[in-house]
């Protein structure tokens, strides 16, 4: 099982200097589990971020 940290739908540089990468990317080259964390805990509306994510994620899982 490969686990993925660091995805983010706004993919590019986080305030710390993390890379994030799209949770779409994420599982098309070969991850099983994506690992969100700010994207969904510091957004808006948490509950409809996280269902974009799962939509993503399982999208690509389709797609791969």
């Amino acid at each position: 099982m490969i686990w993925t940290p660091g995805v983010n739908i706004a993919v590019g540089d986080g305030e710390m200097g993390q890379r994030y990468g799209s949770p779409y990317d994420a599982v098309i080259a070969g991850s099983d589990c994506i690992i969100v964390g700010s994207g969904i805990h510091r957004s808006e509306n948490p509950s409809e971020v996280a269902k974009q994510y799962a939509q993503l994620s399982w999208q690509a899982l389709l797609d791969r």
